[in-house]
């Protein structure tokens, strides 16, 4: 038991490192640093920063207002809730981001490049879900 803690300490000191270099402040940034981590074949933390540009974007457009601890699937409540037409793609992303952050399944460049066309047409608003 001792061990396995010290490895999800470990894991979750790692996590925040990586977000405490990486926070970009804008959706252009968070995208430019995606891109470049899909560049250096890290599609897994290409598809952390995707999700970071989708969130900022959200924001900037008044959809919702993040806020540490709370969850992607708080924020679709909330989308929802105010019955926010971005909702449907921010649930598709979701889904699949899930799977690759928490689920197990790793990203792949084709999984990066075809939810990163899909952001694109999002952001443009003229989009829906690429899932």
């Amino acid at each position: 038991l001792r061990r396995r803690a010290g490895r999800v300490k470990t894991q979750a000191a790692g996590r925040r490192a990586v977000q405490a270099v990486e926070r970009p402040k804008t959706p252009e940034e968070a995208l430019a640093l995606a891109d470049r981590e899909a560049a250096a074949g890290q599609p897994g933390r290409a598809m952390v920063l995707l999700m970071t540009a989708l969130l900022l974007t959200l924001q900037a457009k008044g959809a919702l207002r993040l806020e540490t601890g709370r969850t992607n699937r708080q924020y679709l409540s909330d989308l929802r809730r105010a019955g926010r037409p971005e909702a449907a793609f921010f649930e598709a992303f979701s889904r699949a981001f899930n799977l690759f952050r928490y689920g197990g399944q790793e990203a792949e460049s084709a999984d990066y490049s075809r939810w990163r066309g899909g952001c694109e047409a999002f952001f443009a608003g003229r989009g829906r879900a690429a899932g």
